[in-house]
């Protein structure tokens, strides 16, 4: 049987839930068991889940692993299921600061300043001269966007605009009221 003492975190943890014999005890029979050279670590390493058999042998791996009393098998096994737990934070896109998980940041709606760049550009092609569907086109091109996406933007930012929309009167006649 291994010898705890009370400055090993097993031993605090199982005295914190006043099951000092029966945890210790548990832990050494999980140490005698994971230590079996009839392990076959290629089967738990996939699914690292089979090995602990329940949530305390798995916070009991834990502070053995912490303790440094985990043996190598359990070691590699423990080290997989953080992995795949890590890998399924990650798929999930769940943050975590613990295992260095970020969420991935959604593409979202364009800003409004990028909306209004793309319109005033449309503007000074138009003040310059040229048709309304050459300067779509011109502007689609330079933003990597489609004609009517900057058509429609530009079409609802002088609807929004009356400033604009009297400005452009001569050259974009529409009744927008």
């Amino acid at each position: 049987m291994t010898q705890f003492n009370e400055e090993m975190m097993i031993w605090q943890y199982a005295l914190y839930h006043d099951k000092l014999d029966d945890y210790l005890e548990h832990a050494s029979q999980l140490i005698i068991e994971w230590t079996d050279s009839l392990i076959d670590i290629s089967l738990f390493k996939k699914a690292p889940h089979t090995f602990f058999r329940s949530e305390l042998d798995f916070q009991i791996a834990l502070y053995l692993l912490n303790d440094g009393l985990l043996p190598l098998n359990a070691q590699m096994i423990l080290a997989n299921a953080v992995l795949l737990g890590r890998f399924n934070l990650i798929s999930r896109n769940i943050k975590c600061e613990m295992l260095k998980v970020s969420k991935e940041k959604k593409a979202g709606r364009p800003s409004e300043k990028a909306k209004f760049t793309r319109s005033k550009d449309v503007l000074k092609l138009l003040e310059l001269g040229f048709p309304r569907s050459e300067a779509y086109e011109q502007v689609a091109v330079q933003y990597c966007k489609s004609t009517d996406t900057i058509r429609r933007a530009f079409e609802r930012h002088i609807k929004s605009s009356k400033g604009l929309r009297d400005k452009l009167s001569h050259i974009y006649p529409r009744n927008n009221q």
